[in-house]
C-alpha cells in the first residue's frame, strides 16, 4: 500500500479570537451588578419615592391650610387687648349701674337692697 500525503490546497482559516479566560466572567458579574440594580430601583426605589412625592403634596397642603389660618388669627393680640379692656371697663362699673342692667323690669324689690344680688319682681 502506497502511502499518499493529504494536501489542502484551501486557504486555511484564521482562528476565532477567543476572549481571555477571565473577562467573560467579569462580563456576567458586571450584568448581575446591573440587573439587581434595576430590581432594586423598581422594587424599592420607586415605590418609596412615589410615597414620598404624595407625603410631600400633603404637606405643602397642610401648609397652605396652616398660613391661611394663620393669617386668620394674626390680629388676635389685638382683639384680646380689646376684650380685656372691655371686661375691666364692665368690671369697674358701678354697682348700681350693673344691677339696674341684669334686672328685666324696673323696679326691685326693698330685699333687694340688702342682699348683694338685687331680686327683681316679674
Amino acid at each position: 500500500m502506497l502511502a499518499m500525503i493529504k494536501i489542502n490546497l484551501l486557504p486555511s482559516r484564521k482562528p476565532r479570537r477567543q476572549a481571555e479566560p477571565g473577562q467573560r466572567d467579569v462580563a456576567v458579574g458586571v450584568g448581575a451588578l446591573v440587573a439587581v440594580a434595576a430590581v432594586v430601583f423598581f422594587v424599592v426605589h420607586r415605590p418609596m419615592a412615589s410615597e414620598r412625592d404624595a407625603l410631600r403634596e400633603e404637606a405643602d397642603g397642610l401648609a397652605g391650610d396652616n398660613a391661611s389660618r394663620r393669617n386668620a388669627i394674626a390680629d388676635m393680640p389685638q382683639r384680646e387687648a380689646a376684650f380685656k379692656a372691655e371686661e375691666e371697663e364692665a368690671t369697674t362699673r358701678s354697682p348700681s349701674s350693673s344691677a339696674r342692667s341684669s334686672c328685666p323690669t324696673t323696679s326691685c324689690t326693698s330685699s333687694a337692697r340688702s342682699s348683694p344680688r338685687p331680686a327683681c319682681r316679674p
